[in-house]
């Protein structure tokens, strides 16, 4: 008898899975079990799942159709397993009548508004900083206005 050679669309190759527990399992993916959601992520899909049922979207379906992508996708963010675009988060805000930044500052995306945040508030409130990095930006912020104050930045005309 002659084994067969040829893998199917259903299997995979032996060297890409083990056997678990009498199951084949995907080496390089991790299990259900392994996953643990960004806590930024957890906070957005709650916030998300939330606001959506209380504005008139009872489906994930439908919030989907008027992003323009799946109901997959809508799910996999309330579920926490990824986050959308700022884009698609500021179309969600506004889908959903919210304030800017109700779900947007959930994953640390500033909202689209007329008044910009100050450059020391956003030094301050970037969860990514050091506090080190953060007095390092805030110092090296302050020279440059002070420079600017004293040698004010000219423009050629027509600029």
């Amino acid at each position: 008898m002659v084994a067969n050679t040829k893998s199917s669309p259903k299997t995979r190759p032996p060297e890409a899975s083990i056997i678990e527990g009498g199951h084949r399992v995907q080496e390089d993916r991790p299990r259900k079990a392994d996953y643990t959601p960004k806590a930024e992520y957890t906070t957005f899909a709650a916030a998300l799942r939330r606001h959506r049922q209380g504005s008139g979207f009872p489906t994930q379906a439908r919030l989907a159709a008027m992003l323009d992508c799946s109901w997959h996708a809508v799910g996999a963010w309330e579920r926490a397993i990824w986050a959308p675009s700022p884009e698609k988060v500021f179309e969600i805000e506004r889908l959903l009548a919210l304030t800017p930044g109700t779900l947007s500052s959930h994953l640390g995306y500033l909202p689209v508004t007329g008044a910009q945040p100050s450059v020391l508030a956003a030094i301050d409130a970037d969860p990514k900083l050091t506090s080190e990095s953060k007095e390092l930006l805030v110092g090296m912020y302050k020279s440059l206005v002070r420079k600017r104050a004293i040698r004010p930045v000219t423009r050629p005309e027509g600029h």
